[in-house]
C-alpha cells in the first residue's frame, strides 16, 4: 500500500480566491497535507504527551517534514519511496 495525493482545486463562484489543497492519504485516511505555497510536507502525528503544546483538547499534532520539495511530482515521489519509514517512525494519527 502506498501513500497518496489527492489534490482538491476549488470550485463556484469564488474559485480564484483559493488555491488547490493537496491532502496526504493511506488506506483512504488523510495522515497530512502538501502545503501548496511553500511544498512542505506536513503529517498528523499523535502526540506522546498530551499537554506538550499546551492543548489537551487535541490527541495529534502537525509534524513538518525537513525534506523540501520543489513541485508536487517530487512530493509523490519522495512519499512513495518512503512510505515505510514514514509509517515506522512516527505515530500517524488514523483519525
Amino acid at each position: 500500500m502506498y501513500i497518496i495525493i489527492k489534490t482538491t482545486k476549488p470550485s463556484g463562484k469564488y474559485r480564484a480566491f483559493y488555491k488547490p489543497y493537496h491532502e496526504i492519504m493511506y488506506n483512504k485516511i488523510v495522515i497530512g497535507q502538501v502545503l501548496h505555497e511553500s511544498w512542505r510536507i506536513s503529517l498528523k502525528v499523535i502526540k506522546s504527551d498530551i499537554n506538550s503544546d499546551g492543548n489537551p483538547n487535541c490527541k495529534w499534532r502537525w509534524c513538518v517534514l525537513k525534506y523540501k520539495p520543489g513541485s508536487l511530482q517530487d512530493a509523490k515521489d519522495f512519499l512513495k519511496l518512503n512510505t515505510v519509514f514514514i509509517l515506522k517512525q512516527f505515530n500517524i494519527c488514523f483519525d
